[in-house]
């Protein structure tokens, strides 16, 4: 049987399109960021966009309302509306984080506190430290304070 060069070409760019897909689904595993937020309304938009806004772009996020009895709720539908929002009864942080990590599909898990933001590369670096080091399973960062001086270096 003989294949059309035009078929022949479509044959081949699927392939190589699916080994690419595959290929990139390797080196960039799906990670899943979790916010906790409780009553938060007024830092929790920063936080959301912090994730949004990083150069790593496979991140499953996770908001898990906490029983807050202000506006998050209605700030974060209003401003994020397709976001993964999480909302139950008063089970404290590690009751949200809990939560955020039983509803994750991420490889990796990496948590964010609603009152705080993230450097735009942060992700990028603790994956690619992440593949070369498959043996270290946990990670922390660098912490500035709101002047951008570094007061924690680990």
């Amino acid at each position: 049987m003989e294949i059309p060069f035009k078929n022949l070409f479509l044959i081949i760019n699927t392939i190589y399109k699916i080994l690419k897909v595959s290929k990139e689904t390797e080196s960039s595993p799906l990670i899943t960021t979790i916010i906790p937020a409780y009553n938060v309304e007024e830092y929790v938009i920063n936080a959301i966009q912090s994730v949004l806004d990083q150069s790593y772009k496979n991140v499953e996020l996770i908001i898990v309302n906490d029983g807050s009895t202000d506006n998050t709720e209605q700030i974060i539908k209003e401003n994020y509306p397709s976001i993964n929002l999480i909302t139950q009864k008063n089970k404290g942080l590690s009751g949200a984080r809990n939560t955020g990590i039983e509803n994750s599909k991420g490889e990796y898990i990496a948590f964010l506190d609603a009152d705080d933001q993230w450097l735009p590369d942060k992700l990028e670096k603790q994956v690619e430290f992440a593949l070369k080091h498959n043996n270290v399973s946990v990670f922390s960062t660098n912490v500035y304070n709101t002047l951008g001086i570094k007061v924690l270096n680990k």
